[in-house]
C-alpha cells in the first residue's frame, strides 16, 4: 500500500497544459485507517478547479499491478482521484487548435492528490498496486452518440515519450488500446459545436456567412422552424445538447403588423417568448464555457471576457413563474422582478438610490 501524505493542507497546482489541474487533497489518517472530502465544491472552486456540473460518478478496478489503460480523450471534464492504491497517470492535451496540443504530463496519484481533466484531455494511467480503484466524476452521461466523438492515442507513441514504471510489455494492456493511433494520425478532437436556430432569417444568414467566411461553419449546426421548433417542448428531444457549447438564437417573429392581429399575437408569442424561454432553460449550465468559444470564433466580442462566470444572474421571463432556481441561477418574471425594486441595482449602490439618481438626476 502506498504511503499516503495525512494532513495536507487543499491546494491547486497548474501543469502546463491548459486547463489540467493537480489537487493535494487533505486526508485525515488514524488508527482505522483514513478520511477525505474527495469532492468540496465550494473550496476547490475557490481555488481554481471549475465548477463541475457532476451527473456520473465511474470506478475502475484494476485487479493487478501493471493493468495500463488509455490514452482515451473524452468529450467531457472529469475530476480523478484513487480510492484505494496508487497510479501512475499521464495525460495528452488531444484538443483541436490548443497551444498545448500534444504535450504530456505525468505524475503519480495516491488517495491524498486527484486531477481535474479538461474535455478533450487525453487520460491513461497505470496501476502501481494490486487492487487498485480508481475513480472519476464526470459532467455528462455516456452515451453511444457522444462515444463517436472520442479520441485517442497510443500508450506506447515515441513522440509522446511516456516512461511508464512498468514497459508496457510486461503490463496488462486491451487489444483496443495496443492499437490507437500516435499522434501524427490523431483526429484531434474538435470544440463543442454551435447551435444557430432561426438559420433562415436575415441574422441567422448572415451568422452563417459569417462562420463559413472564418472557417468555422463544420463545428457549427444550422436548424430553422421546420427542424425545430423551439417553442414544442418535445422538440428538445432531438437533439443531444451535451455535444453543444453555444446556442445562437437567430429565430424570432418580426413581422409587427401581423403580430397584432389575434393569430399574429399568438405566433408571435410562441416565437419571441415561449421558444426563447425554453431554449434559455434547456442551455443553463453554471459551468458553461460558452463566452470562450464564442470570442474563439468572433474575436470582436473579446470584451465579452471580462464578465466572470460566476456574476449574479437571474433569467427574466414572461411566464408566471415561481421564484426560483436551476443550477444556482435564479429565475423570475419580469413584471415581478421590476414591482420588487431589485432593478438595476450594482455591488456599490442600492437599487432605491440608483433609480433616484438616475431617474431624477440633480441637473
Amino acid at each position: 500500500m502506498a504511503d499516503i501524505a495525512f494532513e495536507k493542507d487543499l491546494s491547486v497546482a497548474e501543469t502546463g497544459i491548459e486547463g489540467l489541474k493537480v489537487v493535494d487533497l487533505a486526508v485525515h489518517g488514524d488508527n482505522r485507517g483514513w478520511f477525505k472530502e474527495n469532492w468540496q465544491r465550494a473550496k476547490m472552486c475557490a481555488l481554481g478547479i471549475p465548477d463541475l456540473r457532476i451527473v456520473q460518478n465511474n470506478i475502475s478496478y484494476n485487479d493487478r499491478k501493471g493493468v495500463t489503460r488509455g490514452i482515451h480523450a473524452e468529450p467531457w471534464d472529469k475530476f480523478i482521484s484513487v480510492a484505494r492504491g496508487s497510479v501512475f497517470g499521464a495525460w495528452v492535451d488531444l484538443r483541436e487548435g490548443s497551444a498545448t496540443y500534444g504535450k504530456v504530463y505525468t505524475t503519480v496519484l495516491d488517495p491524498s492528490k486527484a486531477i481535474y481533466v479538461p474535455r478533450g484531455v487525453g487520460n491513461s494511467f497505470q496501476a502501481l498496486e494490486d487492487g487498485t480503484a480508481y475513480t472519476y466524476l464526470v459532467d455528462a452521461h455516456w452515451s453511444l452518440e457522444l462515444k463517436r466523438t472520442y479520441t485517442f492515442v497510443n500508450l506506447a507513441d515515441p513522440e509522446l515519450a511516456i516512461q511508464w514504471p512498468i514497459p508496457l510489455e510486461e503490463a496488462t494492456v486491451s487489444e483496443a488500446d495496443l492499437n490507437h493511433p500516435m499522434l501524427r494520425d490523431v483526429v484531434p478532437m474538435a470544440p463543442k459545436r454551435t447551435l444557430v436556430t432561426g438559420c433562415n432569417g436575415q441574422l441567422g444568414r448572415a451568422v452563417r456567412a459569417l462562420a463559413e467566411e472564418r472557417g468555422v461553419a463544420k463545428d457549427f449546426d444550422f436548424c430553422d422552424i421546420d427542424t425545430f421548433d423551439m417553442s414544442d417542448p418535445d422538440a428538445y428531444s432531438k437533439y443531444d445538447w451535451s455535444l453543444y457549447g453555444t446556442v445562437i438564437n437567430c429565430g424570432a417573429y418580426t413581422a409587427v403588423d401581423k403580430a397584432e392581429t389575434p393569430e399574429g399575437r399568438v405566433t408571435a408569442w410562441k416565437a419571441n417568448a415561449t421558444g426563447p424561454a425554453l431554449l434559455a432553460r434547456t442551455c443553463v449550465n453554471p459551468k458553461s464555457e460558452w463566452g470562450k468559444l464564442i470570442v474563439r470564433y468572433f474575436p470582436e466580442l473579446a470584451p465579452l471576457q471580462a464578465i466572470r462566470n460566476n456574476y449574479p444572474k437571474t433569467p427574466l421571463t414572461l411566464d408566471r413563474v415561481d421564484v426560483g432556481g436551476r443550477g444556482g441561477i435564479r429565475q423570475e418574471n419580469i413584471i415581478d422582478w421590476m414591482l420588487s425594486g431589485a432593478w438595476p441595482t450594482t455591488s456599490l449602490m442600492p437599487s432605491s438610490q440608483f433609480r433616484q439618481e438616475n431617474l431624477y438626476p440633480r441637473d
